[in-house]
């Protein structure tokens, strides 16, 4: 049985949460941060995101990129993103570096 001072030592600051549109949000947050559910979103932690990938091909989310940078924002490690995705840190990685020169490129034109 967890009890409150072992659940308070489990905590990093970190709040991550689903919206309505199923995408992923960061929010830093005190250790005591309690969060305000109401029943209108779908909480998770970002390690319960995605099962190990064996297949190698990872499903990006639409939202993707902005899940990467705001982890990248929190010096989260591309290992720990590449866990998120189900993938390594070195996917993680180029697939964010290509995604950005898209963008670049798409806004050039």
């Amino acid at each position: 049985m967890w009890t409150e001072a072992r659940i308070k030592q489990e905590l990093d600051g970190n709040f991550w949460f689903f919206d309505h549109d199923g995408r992923l949000h960061h929010k830093p947050v005190l250790l005591d941060h309690i969060p305000d559910h109401d029943g209108k979103a779908a909480f998770a932690s970002y390690a319960n995101l995605a099962a190990y990938n064996s297949s190698r091909q990872v499903d990006w989310p639409a939202n993707a990129v902005e899940i990467i940078h705001d982890m990248r924002l929190d010096d989260i490690s591309w290992v720990d993103i590449g866990a998120v995705f189900g993938c390594g840190g070195q996917s993680a990685a180029k697939f964010y570096q290509r995604q950005i020169r898209k963008i670049a490129g798409a806004k050039r034109k």
